[in-house]
């Protein structure tokens, strides 16, 4: 994704959990990017610690703890909300996911120097 500043929401739900933990930072910073300045960008992964693979497919795995540590090391994103759910389709119940909401901001300080994002939902 090459654009800058273009969406007011990117949801990517069940995809990022694809790319490899190596290019998990890029992939992020060009959401972050492609994200208006208080944009909101929703984003699921398996719970879980680590990557692996099945049937072929790559899984990089994260708990609601993890996504939040991964996206506080983007000084211009902010979690608004982590949480956790169940898998919905049939015969997986026993599976869970990891969830985020996040704000793309501009950093700047008020008058007492702490920090203030630019908007809120």
């Amino acid at each position: 994704m090459e654009v800058a500043e273009e969406f007011d929401g990117i949801w990517a739900s069940a995809s990022l959990l694809h790319v490899p933990r190596a290019q998990l930072d890029d992939a992020f910073r060009r959401i972050l990017r492609a994200a208006r300045h208080g944009g909101v960008i929703y984003m699921s992964f398996k719970h879980g610690t680590g990557q692996r693979e099945r049937d072929g497919r790559l899984f990089t795995d994260l708990t609601p703890e993890g996504l939040a540590a991964f996206v506080g090391e983007f000084p211009e994103a902010e979690i608004l909300k982590t949480w956790q759910t169940g898998d919905v389709r049939p015969g997986r119940s026993e599976e869970r996911w990891a969830n985020a909401l996040v704000r793309e901001f501009v950093e700047r300080a008020n008058s007492e120097g702490r920090r203030i994002s630019s908007g809120l939902i």
